[in-house]
């Protein structure tokens, strides 16, 4: 895959010759992101999905609790199923 390179970063994955794995720098993000309290919250760790999005089937379904959040309401509350 690479010449001379037996591993490596690319486009924020690891790259070897034999695989694609997640950077784990982007899980440990997500790990210690804290308790969202906000809408810039949910953008953060939406992006911070996004990016492993290859590696979690079914992020689409999954992540759906929290993609409702992003519509206009009165309040932000941060639900157990979003959780």
């Amino acid at each position: 895959m690479f010449s001379g390179v037996s591993k490596g970063k690319l486009l924020g994955y690891i790259m070897s010759e034999h695989a694609i794995k997640a950077n784990l720098g982007k899980i440990m993000a997500i790990s210690n992101m804290g308790p969202i309290r906000n809408i810039k919250g949910i953008q953060r760790l939406i992006g911070c999905l996004a990016s492993l999005s290859r590696f979690i089937s079914q992020l689409g379904e999954r992540g759906m609790p929290i993609y409702k959040l992003f519509k206009k309401t009165d309040a932000f509350v941060w639900t157990g199923e979003a959780q």
